[in-house]
């Protein structure tokens, strides 16, 4: 009878620490069961030797759930510091590719800018050297010029002496209304008997009239024609 009275204290006892109804006293690390007391001469009875199991296997529990959120937070703050990572280098391979492009962008300016350079220094050059043939030409054609009409100028003498009636000839009104297309005047200067062609048209108005039916190329053929009948005695 006294071990079945015992058994089922026991048992009340473990129901009542199940349900909470175990004392627990302010410890160091929060609620805790109060220390066991024994009495002198005695052990610990059964009711504070299950409390402090049941106390241990709560405490354990919370530890172990604990444990997992602190694991669990860990885990997040170290998820967050790997994206915050993964967004770190991303921000650094955007920069440095708008660095790369800024860079081409700015080599490609510059090789713009070497080559236009180029160019306006070959078309200065090219400027200069056409300014130079033009110049070079008009001065050789200017000394060509002055050379005929010192030529021409020295024939007119020898014609002047060969033609006693020159000046009433070349004063006469047939003459002061003849006129004659520039190119046909130079191949006249140019020839030997330049003047004595001259002569020869300005006397004989039938000649003149000729040349002006002419076209410029059948004329200067015509002119020479004249001389050549001229130097030919004809």
């Amino acid at each position: 009878m006294k071990i079945i009275s015992t058994t089922l204290f026991i048992v009340l006892l473990c129901a009542s620490a199940a349900h909470g109804q175990v004392p627990y006293c302010q410890g160091l690390y929060g609620a805790q069961p109060c220390p066991i007391q024994v009495a002198p001469g005695y052990g610990p009875n059964v009711a504070d030797i299950y409390r402090a199991g049941a106390w241990a296997a709560n405490a354990g529990t919370r530890g172990a759930m604990e444990t997992q959120q602190l694991l669990a937070a860990g885990a997040e703050v170290a998820r967050q510091k790997a994206l915050a990572q993964a967004a770190i280098a991303l921000a650094q391979q955007q920069a440095e590719l708008v660095r790369a492009q800024a860079e081409a962008v700015r080599l490609q300016n510059q090789q713009l800018q070497q080559s236009l350079q180029r160019q306006a220094s070959a078309l200065q050059e090219q400027s200069q050297k056409q300014n130079a043939e033009l110049e070079a030409a008009q001065a050789e054609e200017q000394r060509r010029e002055a050379a005929l009409q010192e030529r021409w100028l020295n024939k007119l003498a020898i014609a002047y002496i060969a033609h006693p009636d020159w000046d009433e000839v070349a004063n006469s009104p047939q003459a002061g209304q003849m006129a004659i297309h520039p190119f046909l005047e130079t191949a006249i200067k140019e020839m030997e008997n330049g003047p004595d062609v001259l002569y020869y048209i300005v006397k004989h108005p039938e000649a003149y009239h000729k040349l002006e039916a002419l076209t410029v190329f059948q004329g200067i053929g015509e002119v020479y024609r004249i001389s050549d009948n001229l130097t030919a005695g004809k």
